[in-house]
């Protein structure tokens, strides 16, 4: 989490190997396979149906888990309309859905991922995560929405100069110095929830 402009969608960039950064980014001493989601999801779609978007190409597809993901994201009414006639929250989950198709070795990078999905698909999303994480995969995500972030194992705030707080949730949106010093405040009602 950190204020627009901190960095997170760069980091996340950087972890895909798509942005210029300094260091390495490794996994077993190699390059690691980690699908990104963007947060504009018109940026990834193409296609002219659902269908053909999530399947493009995929070779030989698993269609046991292409029926999957239809149902856990809700997208089976949609499987023949063109994805960019979808509300927004549709295209990000064809958008994941096209990314995790292609089975991503180690992990999953979600940028505002909760950005136009109402409670339900947002728990959707939070199941999903949860099974790739249990499968012992990385599941990182940048958001806003403080209360899907409550839900990590671990939350982090992007600061202008790196990272400004780090751990569980409930221990980062408790301690009001690093969002205090940042010019950023939890809501109560996060808190209550927590």
């Amino acid at each position: 989490v950190g204020r627009n402009g901190v960095g997170k969608t760069t980091l996340l960039r950087a972890l895909a190997g798509l942005q210029k950064h300094e260091g390495s980014v490794s996994i077993d001493g190699g390059r690691p396979d980690l699908g990104l989601v963007f947060q504009n999801a018109d940026l990834q779609l193409f296609n002219a149906s659902v269908r053909e978007e999530i399947l493009y190409r995929v070779p030989d597809p698993d269609e046991e888990l292409y029926r999957w993901l239809l149902s856990a994201l809700g997208l089976a009414p949609y499987e023949d309309t063109p994805p960019l006639l979808l509300s927004e929250g549709e295209k990000k989950r064809v958008a994941l859905a096209t990314v995790l198709m292609r089975r991503p070795r180690h992990g999953l990078l979600l940028d505002e991922p909760s950005l136009g999905q109402d409670s339900a698909h947002k728990a959707a999303l939070m199941r999903v995560a949860r099974a790739l994480a249990g499968a012992g995969q990385l599941v990182t995500l940048t958001t806003h929405d403080l209360t899907l972030a409550a839900q990590a194992d671990t939350m982090a705030i992007l600061g202008p100069n790196g990272f400004a707080a780090w751990g569980p949730p409930a221990n980062v949106l408790r301690d009001p110095a690093p969002w205090t010093g940042l010019g950023l405040s939890v809501p109560s009602w996060v808190l209550d929830a927590g």
